[in-house]
């Protein structure tokens, strides 16, 4: 195989697990060894050397993380290798969930429905079960009904309450239309029996240890019809609570006759002492075969040893080597079971040695001693039932000392947001968003500097914060408000104190490993990262305690499910192999190198930039007004709030879509118009008087334009996730637009409800639709040109589209791959959803402006 990309080399192993011939294949890839270069390399190999075109390979990720890394190294190793790295575009990488969900919205009618991540899916699930069913508990059974594909017959002979809660709720999220992860793999899996197929030549699917029984059966069923080519290692092992089935890779050869099998086990990452340590581990408890055991490949010499110091020697030990010129503080992580309760201390202690750190993980953000005040003081804001009192003494002293405002002007500053905060509660949908702004900025958000890392950390914390509270939020506002405003108060404090949802909101990697920074973590979150030392304080402690059964153990395997088993030794040897040239246990009585020595060796510390960064296509048009404002917004995740207007957009998309093929084919009435209306048009918070008034403005608005839509013979372009190199950066964004062709060149043709003409609205939609025209362009389309079709007066708008807007695309991307976030004062500010917590509109930016 010819190697176009500088530097990479295949070892033979991976050669010939890249070249194999057979229709089905698994890579048992130890850690270290390289599979996501593999499995680049294999995706390479099958578009360059077999003429494969790139939208039949598929890839499936465990992580959206994951699927980031593997394209940009798909468009590293692409650039001039005879490959059209734009063309790569059509290929979807990505998670399973994201595969099937897209599955269902083009081709299934589900384009609709909100999928529902796991924190609004908690908040939806308490106000469904509403105290009849232990919200954690449910959530379990239906990942286990779902994912081990439970017989529904079978479960309401066992438990005909708890299946009778499942049909409720299925019929509840068919009303509200939601769907959560579980439930789509589901939805598709039943297409797939009943004879559909996917058109994939190729599926590639990483991490194969840690899929479900649901998964593996979609990619059998997917198999019938091409190739499949996984890898993974039982070795790593560390979702069995998430339904995660490590035996299904031994049982892919069974379900794929004629499988062929490779190993990877030349180990790149890490020095030969830890290589041999995870070894011991395998060998001791994991009872791997011996094909498959980690070689070293590198030479020099590590440290594998017992730490007997506590928070302050680690931090100590850390300062020492970087102080000392041989190291950088992100060449450090500290890793934990669980952060929540056990970092406290080494926390406290970086801060008062000035030690940069991050933290990510579920749960990561109550770690921090000033988030549970935050959570304290805010629970406080919103109880209505105190009608007096001064804010928490206590919790106000350790904000005071973070955000370095005196105690009694965060007081009085709290005490008068709460007054105007009671005037006018439960009378905006938004209300416990707005609460959340109104206690940031009391304590002092503004003081906060986004380009440090402490701050930055604390900023994404906070903003996942204001996610707990949106999801409780949007939980309540389904279908309109309808309720009294104490009952949703006394729903979110409990919602804010309950142990599952505490465990769910947290940091991911890819928000916070961005700075020159220690890395604070969980094993669980740093799964595919790597560190030159990596300490393990009190690893001995990783059995987690025995779950108790939800369902009856006849119906599924609760032990792999528990917690028991081998579970903890997956993890520690999932932990140790994070480390390239040190690995500290503290205070281990179980793994350990016999020694006990703070000896730290790093070799060649670098900052190790990533080449490509990837960015939302949607997201351009942002930074263009405030870079800030996409700061909070994209890069943090802080929560706008509940619009009740929210799918407004997406519904006049699906309306003129659906008018305009149909209008291609016949002579459209009204009364068909209504019906497509009627069908398309959801608005999840809206009121039903609200949606039956939207829809009558849509009918006419639409009435107003299918003239144009017909003569025109506008059709739309097919839905799906593309992505384009441009430079060191790579756009991801759906591509589902209105275009009139003709013979050589189509025109872009995007739509407003109410353009409003101005300078700033026409320069948000002129960068909006200069990326749509990059992003077509990149797939061999020629635009000669594009516009905006105002819907309230039925005409059109030309937009620049030249070389003027392209020239200010090019500096967003530059501005956002460098992390230049600084405020931009334009008339947005005066309406921006973040005026109360951002830090520059103090400033006299606006008035520069």
């Amino acid at each position: 195989m010819e190697h176009t990309d500088a530097g990479i080399e295949l070892s033979d192993e991976q050669l010939r697990a890249v070249m194999a011939e057979e229709r089905y294949v698994r890579v048992i890839a130890g850690a270290g060894t390289g599979k996501t270069e593999t499995l680049v390399s294999r995706i390479i190999h099958l578009i360059k050397d077999r003429g494969v075109p790139q939208e039949r390979v598929v890839a499936f990720t465990y992580t959206e993380r994951a699927a980031a890394e593997m394209l940009f190294r798909v468009y590293e190793r692409t650039g001039g290798g005879g490959i059209n790295a734009g063309s790569i575009g059509k290929m979807f990488v990505g998670t399973i969930h994201s595969f099937c969900f897209n599955e269902l919205k083009k081709r299934f009618g589900y384009d609709s429905y909100t999928p529902m991540d796991e924190g609004l899916e908690n908040a939806v699930l308490m106000r469904f079960l509403e105290g009849r069913y232990d919200v954690e508990n449910f959530k379990k059974v239906i990942s286990i009904f779902y994912e081990e594909m439970l017989d529904r017959k079978e479960l309401k002979r066992v438990h005909p309450e708890v299946m009778g809660l499942i049909e409720e709720y299925e019929e509840y999220m068919e009303e509200k239309r939601l769907i959560d992860f579980p439930r789509m793999l589901s939805i598709y899996h039943s297409k797939l029996k009943e004879g559909y197929r996917p058109e994939i030549e190729h599926l590639l699917v990483d991490e194969f240890q840690d899929i479900n029984r649901l998964q593996f059966e979609i990619i059998r069923l997917i198999g019938k019809s091409c190739s499949v080519f996984v890898v993974g290692d039982p070795r790593q092992t560390i979702y069995r609570w998430r339904c995660s089935d490590p035996s299904l890779i031994n049982e892919f050869e069974r379900a794929f006759p004629g499988t062929a099998t490779y190993y990877l086990t030349r180990n790149r990452r890490s020095v030969p002492e830890i290589v041999r340590l995870a070894n011991s581990i395998d060998e001791a408890y994991l009872s791997s075969p011996r094909e498959s055991m980690l070689r070293p490949v590198r030479e020099e010499r590590g440290t594998v040893s017992t730490f007997s110091g506590y928070e302050a020697e680690i931090a100590e030990t850390i300062e020492k080597s970087v102080k000392g010129g041989g190291a950088r503080y992100s060449d450090f992580a500290v890793l934990y079971r669980s952060v929540k309760g056990n970092a406290s201390g080494l926390i406290t202690e970086f801060r008062r040695r000035d030690i940069p750190f991050v933290i990510f993980g579920n749960s990561a953000i109550f770690s921090m001693p000033e988030m549970e005040a935050i959570r304290t003081v805010y629970k406080w804001f919103v109880d209505a039932s105190r009608q007096g009192g001064d804010p928490p003494e206590k919790e106000i002293g350790i904000l005071s000392e973070r955000f370095g405002r005196p105690a009694e002007v965060i007081s009085a500053d709290l005490a008068r947001a709460r007054e105007k905060f009671r005037r006018t509660s439960g009378t905006a949908l938004d209300a416990f968003s707005q609460a959340y702004k109104m206690v940031y900025a009391a304590i002092g958000i503004k003081g906060l500097d986004s380009t440090k890392a402490e701050d930055h950390g604390l900023l994404l914390a906070m903003a996942s914060f204001s996610k707990m509270v949106g999801d409780f939020e949007q939980s309540v506002s389904l279908g309109g408000r309808n309720g009294h405003w104490k009952t949703y108060v006394r729903g979110l404090l409990r919602y804010l104190s309950d142990s599952e949802s505490e465990r769910i909101y947290g940091i991911s990697a890819d928000e916070n490993r961005v700075r020159d920074a220690v890395t604070v973590s969980t094993i669980h979150s740093a799964k595919g990262l790597e560190w030159n030392v990596v300490f393990l304080p009190d690893i001995d402690k990783l059995r987690s305690r025995p779950s108790r059964p939800v369902l009856s153990k006849d119906l599924y395997d609760h032990w792999r499910y528990s917690g028991g088993g081998v579970e903890h030794y997956n993890l520690a040897y999932v932990a140790v192999t994070r480390a390239r040239d040190t690995v500290m246990f503290v205070r281990n009585r179980i793994f350990g190198g016999g020694k006990n020595s703070s000896e730290i060796r790093v070799h060649g510390s670098k900052a190790s930039p990533r080449k490509y960064s990837i960015f939302d296509a949607t997201s351009i048009s942002d930074y263009y007004v405030c870079p800030h404002h996409y700061y909070l917004g994209s890069v943090c995740g802080f929560v706008q709030g509940t619009d009740r207007m929210k799918g407004f957009g997406e519904s006049v998309h699906r309306v003129l879509k659906a008018v305009a093929s149909a209008a291609n084919r016949d002579r459209l009435t009204r009364g068909q118009v209504r019906k497509i209306v009627e069908r398309e048009v959801h608005l999840p918070y809206a009121t039903p008087e609200d949606v039956r008034r939207v829809r009558q403005d849509v009918e006419e608005k639409v009435m107003g334009v299918l003239d144009y839509l017909k003569s025109a013979h506008v059709q739309s372009t097919e839905d799906g996730m593309m992505h384009l190199s441009l430079g060191t950066s790579i756009l991801r964004g759906r591509t589902d637009l209105l275009v009139r062709p003709d013979s050589e060149s189509i025109e872009v043709i995007d739509y407003k409800s109410n353009l409003s003409g101005d300078g700033d609205d026409m320069k948000r939609y002129s960068m909006q639709l200069a990326v749509y025209r990059k992003m077509l362009e990149g797939q061999g389309m020629i635009v000669r040109s594009v516009k905006v079709l105002n819907l309230r007066d039925g005409k059109l708008h030309n937009l620049d589209a030249g070389p003027k807007i392209d020239k200010e695309l090019e500096k967003c991307i530059a501005g956002m791959s460098a992390g230049e976030f600084r405020g931009r004062p334009c008339a947005f500010c005066g309406e921006c959803e973040y005026r109360d917590i951002c830090r520059f509109t103090d400033t006299d930016m606006r008035k520069k402006g």
